[in-house]
């Protein structure tokens, strides 16, 4: 089942990893830490095993880049990235 599910979207476990965040992201009752838990947990219950495996290493990286992607803590232009000076 968890292969049909990656091979239905476009940029595979990118897009299940927006789609749980944006799903998490309506729970003000829980933390940021307890969101990326839950994100984490839920991937596992959708991907199996040697899937959840074969992506175990960067799925907390990938998620924090999101939310600073969204926090618009980089630039992207021309297929470079940049992180973005935040002056306080």
């Amino acid at each position: 089942m968890s292969n049909k599910l990656l091979e239905t979207t476009k940029f595979g476990i990118i897009d299940i990893v927006v789609t749980l965040m944006h799903t998490v992201e309506s729970f003000v009752e829980m933390s940021g830490e307890q969101k990326k838990e839950y994100v984490i947990e839920q991937l596992k219950v959708l991907l199996d095993e040697i899937e959840y495996q074969q992506y175990e290493d960067i799925i907390s990286n990938l998620i924090e880049f999101l939310i600073a992607m969204s926090k618009n803590n980089y630039d992207l232009k021309l297929n470079k990235i940049t992180k973005c000076c935040i002056i306080a």
